[in-house]
């Protein structure tokens, strides 16, 4: 049977994946369902993906205030990295501070169905591509909207708040400041593998492409 994991108002400081993935919280079972409500995950760092949370399952929920702040990773999503074939809604959160050494400094969605609803990324960092956000090409529908922000985030490669590759994504009512990237996509990054984007009530505010093509 399927297992779920609940979590209320849990508190992860100082936690470390040295080997891994996870250095909060990892759990990986395709059929599983993780839920994080409200709590805390600070300071928290891991060798592989998602720094604060990993979760390889059908489901997962992070919503009611939860605050993920300076977690670190020596790969992918330094805030949060989920992938699976489900559906992800990260709602009410808020990621500050978060680096990753590879891609997507905040976080990081191999999630068919993505959601991110006022959500506040503050000061993300990648090495690579997505200073904040990155939806994967295996992501099938990624929605960021609900007054959701975006800050001071920063990427190596391509696209300074967020890197997108998923087959359709919708922007609503989000506000994205302060975004630079090294080459392409000062702010967005959106992939030719797109086939339907759409940005509605979108404000982008002081982004910079350094050595690239759209500021």
């Amino acid at each position: 049977s399927a297992m779920s994991t609940i979590l209320v108002d849990s508190t992860f400081q100082e936690c470390h994946a040295y080997g891994g993935r996870g250095g909060g919280i990892t759990a990986d079972r395709t059929d599983g369902i993780l839920s994080f409500t409200g709590g805390a995950i600070k300071k928290c760092s891991s060798l592989q993906d998602g720094a604060g949370v990993y979760a390889a399952v059908s489901g997962v929920t992070i919503k009611g205030g939860t605050k993920i702040s300076e977690c670190t990773t020596l790969a992918s999503g330094g805030g949060v990295a989920v992938s699976g074939s489900g559906e992800v809604t990260i709602e009410g959160v808020t990621v500050q501070q978060c680096t990753a050494s590879s891609d997507a400094g905040c976080v990081l969605s191999s999630v068919a169905s993505t959601t991110l609803d006022r959500v506040h990324l503050e000061r993300c960092e990648a090495g690579q591509n997505g200073g904040a956000v990155v939806f994967d090409s295996s992501v099938t529908s990624a929605t960021v909207k609900g007054s959701s922000t975006i800050s001071t985030a920063t990427a190596g490669g391509k696209g300074g708040a967020a890197h997108i590759s998923a087959v359709m994504t919708t922007w609503q009512s989000v506000s994205i400041s302060s975004a630079s990237a090294e080459t392409d996509g000062g702010s967005l990054w959106i992939d030719s593998t797109v086939s339907f984007a759409s940005l509605y009530k979108v404000h982008i505010l002081d982004s910079i492409s350094t050595n690239g093509r759209g500021g």
